[in-house]
């Protein structure tokens, strides 16, 4: 019996793969801008990630002239420009990338760029403003780690500590799940709760 569901385990893999290299290439010959644009953002991807700073936003731009729409391009955009510390730029890269991401029903991307944008608020200590973005994430994107950890900090500012005790106990929770994939999305978190000023007596109380 084993043996056969290994084989019916393969065989649903094999056939997943066709699949996903059928839906590929059919979405290659109907949208092959599309296509293009996506790419030249993972050649943009790698550049950023090696300090390849102008290479990286001449690919951007590139990728957006294929495809205007593709939010990919404006959440990379948003991040290089978090790191020259121009925030407005950034606000602007995450909105609309997180606009067309919410248009293509890409749910985490789109909670992605309004955790960038939580965090904008947050610095600018404007905490009522990151909670309800960082809330929105939680609906598109309901578990998502990085989303649970913002929220527990925040509210633990506010005073909401029972809110607060909720997330860092799902995060914990994920972190010492059976499940690999979930520890995966856990992974760190205990230890930058350890280490947060406002976190770590909740964190502590839990792991007694």
């Amino acid at each position: 019996l084993s043996k056969f569901d290994d084989m019916q385990a393969v065989f649903t893999w094999a056939a997943r793969e066709t699949i996903f290299r059928l839906t590929a290439i059919n979405q290659a010959i109907r949208n092959p801008r599309q296509v293009k644009s996506l790419e030249t953002w993972r050649l943009a991807e790698r550049a950023r990630a090696a300090g390849e700073v102008e290479v990286a936003a001449r690919l951007l731009r590139a990728s957006l002239d294929e495809n205007p729409k593709e939010s990919r391009s404006y959440t990379s955009l948003g991040l290089m420009a978090l790191n020259r510390d121009d925030m407005g730029s950034a606000k602007d890269f995450f909105n609309t990338g997180g606009k067309y991401a919410e248009a293509n029903q890409e749910s985490a991307l789109s909670a992605t760029n309004l955790i960038y944008l939580a965090k904008i608020e947050y610095y600018d200590r404007h905490l009522p403003q990151a909670v309800a973005l960082l809330e929105k994430a939680h609906s598109l994107d309901a578990a998502n780690v990085a989303v649970w950890f913002e929220l527990a900090r925040i509210y633990t500012e506010l005073g909401q500590t029972g809110k607060a005790r909720e997330y860092v106990k799902a995060i914990l929770v994920f972190a010492n799940h059976r499940n690999q994939k979930y520890r995966q999305r856990a992974n760190g978190y205990p230890q930058q709760m350890l280490s947060d000023p406002f976190l770590s007596q909740i964190v502590t109380e839990n792991l007694k």
